[in-house]
């Protein structure tokens, strides 16, 4: 079984965020929940790191004190999340064939996506190529 993910996107100009809540739509075909894990960018090492069935978040850092926070949740039919976009280079887009946004604010860059029925985020001081490259070594 896999799941269609569909984004429900609501603009609220008050908090200056993207609100969504997503509705799941069975498929066809096999899937699993296991966690995905990116590649750990050249030059990066694993900081911090926080795994369990349903989730991660892993912290990478490097010698200049960049730093990427990768973060998935396989729970998406029970969240909702806010994405900042209030002044911010927010634009979708399309990550390992799942719609998703990307986001420059701040010296920040982010990449925001599903898949399946998971969520991710990968966020950080880097520039965006480097987040798009760790998101081609993520595969479901």
């Amino acid at each position: 079984m896999y799941y269609l993910v569909e984004w429900n996107e609501t603009q609220n100009d008050k908090q200056g965020t993207l609100d969504v809540t997503f509705d799941i739509k069975e498929g066809s075909s096999s899937d699993s929940n296991i966690l995905q894990l990116p590649k750990t960018p050249a030059g990066y090492t694993i900081t911090e790191q926080s795994i369990n069935d349903s989730s991660c978040i892993i912290v990478y850092g490097d010698s200049n004190q960049n730093q990427i926070i990768y973060a998935q949740s396989n729970d998406i039919k029970n969240m909702s999340i806010s994405i900042d976009n209030e002044d911010a280079d927010f634009n979708e887009t399309i990550i390992n064939g799942c719609k998703g946004y990307t986001s420059t604010k701040d010296g920040i860059n982010a990449l925001y996506w599903a898949d399946s029925n998971c969520f991710y985020e990968l966020q950080g001081t880097c520039e965006m190529d480097v987040l798009h490259s760790m998101t081609k070594s993520i595969y479901r």
